[in-house]
């Protein structure tokens, strides 16, 4: 786990061989390459995976009066301004939900929890393996800018798919193992 923003930049400049910035506020070219790409490598790599350390749970605001747009859901709710994807909704697995341009959901139902990832600008809540696929992230973008080095791209680009595959890995071991439970159904079916 980082405890700042230039460590998590250190490491991705590290990762390329290039000197390390001593504060987020440095003015040469590799601390505003590193600056410039974090939030948006952060937003990306965010979105990428259900990281446990960024989901959140809402119950949503009615937008009103109902927009004009929404031609066949009776309900429009506005996503909280934070919300960087929806992974699921508490309406019926069959009931059909739509997200509008501009933040929105339309549903059919009176109100609605969403679940989603929730940018997260607080390096000290992070967990360890996003702050290494976010360095390795932010060293894949800053790569060819940084080093004019193809070989430096692909040797970036190796780095964050394996740092992906650990931390996805590492993600799947948390929590509790969904418990299957037989049913008279398949107790029949073994007789």
């Amino acid at each position: 786990m980082a405890s700042s923003r230039a460590e998590i930049q250190n490491s991705a400049l590290r990762k390329l061989g290039a000197e390390r910035i001593t504060v987020d506020t440095d003015t040469n070219t590799r601390a505003r390459l590193v600056r410039d790409s974090y939030p948006l490598m952060r937003d990306k790599v965010l979105r990428s995976h259900p990281w446990k350390f960024a989901i959140s749970y809402q119950e949503l605001a009615q937008v009103s009066p109902q927009p004009d747009d929404v031609f066949d859901y009776d309900y429009v709710y506005q996503l909280p301004s934070d919300c960087l994807r929806v992974l699921s909704t508490d309406l019926p697995v069959d009931s059909n939900w739509t997200e509008i341009e501009g933040g929105r959901i339309a549903c059919n139902s009176s109100t609605l929890i969403v679940k989603f990832i929730k940018r997260i600008e607080d390096v000290s809540a992070f967990d360890a393996n996003f702050c290494e696929v976010l360095s390795w992230e932010i060293a894949v973008d800053i790569a060819y800018a940084l080093t004019q080095s193809s070989s430096a791209v692909q040797t970036a680009e190796a780095g964050l798919k394996k740092a992906i595959g650990e931390a996805r890995s590492y993600s799947a071991q948390i929590g509790s193992v969904t418990q299957v439970n037989s049913s008279g159904w398949l107790d029949a079916r073994r007789r």
